[in-house]
């Protein structure tokens, strides 16, 4: 708790979020090491550290577990900060966590929603609410909030969890990004707004200054515990792919369409990859680049159309 309380008191936060991220992390190593019996930070081994990586789940039987697979990721980046730190002023010899593979992105190709399968998706709500007791059962308006929000800025989750109310005005939104400190500057349709203007300020569940974000639920916590909640939404959907298998639903599917959907229009894979906050197109062009050439057909086709409006003949049609 000496290491990391130092490692806290080192930084230089650009941003109270920042701040938030760093404790959070803090937290978690502490209770960790409490629950492990360790109180010496050179008593840490790298097995330790990798048997403890085995144990993140979102449905781990510990809290401190609980970590959905973005989060893995990101929290294993600030576990190897921290270490790196204690080994730069000397607190340890060797790095215990410096073999730790990363965590790897899923593989699988994106999956977009069409406009039915969007609509399907909201009618489920309520099918789903109905069913379910506590949370889920009383929050069908959150739900559809953070649905069409997400659908319509492409935000992470718990970005759009995190949305203060002071960061949306009129149909404007201009929040920061958790991730990366970047500035998210979005136009929403009025659905959207009108979804979250619904969220009263006075919920007995939620802070005040915040649409979707519950009181006493930790920003380490937050994103994990709704992606659970929609992971048991699934079956009250029915939803199906292309070739008529079902097809799961998870919340970055809705950001995955925002960015699809851009790019089909014919908006740039460059000005996709900023309102996306990406920090370099090349992150935009690993994720989305396949989509591409269905855009750049979908845009022949369109000038072949808009030339023979002109007057031209194309042999064969």
């Amino acid at each position: 708790s000496d290491a990391t309380d130092r490692w806290l008191r080192s930084q230089r936060w650009k941003s109270k979020e920042t701040e938030t991220i760093y404790r959070c992390a803090a937290s978690r190593i502490n209770t960790w090491a409490a629950d492990t019996g360790v109180d010496n930070l050179p008593d840490i081994t790298a097995d330790m550290l990798d048997e403890w990586r085995g144990l993140w789940s979102p449905s781990a039987e510990k809290k401190y577990n609980r970590i959905g697979l973005t989060s893995q990721s990101a929290f294993l980046g600030y576990l190897k900060r921290f270490f790196r730190y204690a080994v730069r002023i000397e607190l340890l010899a060797r790095n215990p966590a410096q073999e730790l593979t990363p965590i790897s992105k899923s593989k699988r190709r994106t999956q977009v929603f069409t406009p039915p399968q969007f609509q399907q998706l909201l009618a489920a709500i309520p099918r789903y609410t109905a069913a379910k007791r506590g949370m889920d059962h009383e929050f069908a308006a959150e739900f559809r909030a953070l649905f069409l929000l997400q659908r319509w800025s492409g935000m992470r989750l718990l970005d759009c969890l995190m949305l203060p109310r002071k960061g949306l005005t009129g149909n404007n939104m201009i929040p920061t990004t958790k991730k990366t400190g970047a500035l998210v500057d979005c136009t929403l349709p009025e659905e959207a707004v009108a979804a979250l203007q619904s969220l009263s300020q006075n919920r007995e569940k939620f802070q005040p200054d915040y649409f979707l974000w519950e009181k006493g639920v930790s920003l380490d916590y937050l994103s994990t515990k709704w992606a659970y909640s929609v992971r048991k939404m699934n079956p009250y959907m029915g939803l199906k792919d292309q070739q008529g298998k079902p097809m799961r639903f998870h919340t970055h599917m809705l950001r995955d369409t925002f960015a699809v959907e851009l790019l089909l229009a014919g908006v740039p894979l460059e000005d996709v990859s900023k309102l996306l906050t990406h920090e370099s197109i090349k992150v935009t062009q690993d994720y989305y680049g396949h989509w591409v050439p269905d855009r750049l057909r979908r845009l022949k086709a369109r000038s072949v159309e808009a030339m023979k409006k002109m007057g031209a003949t194309f042999g064969g049609q």
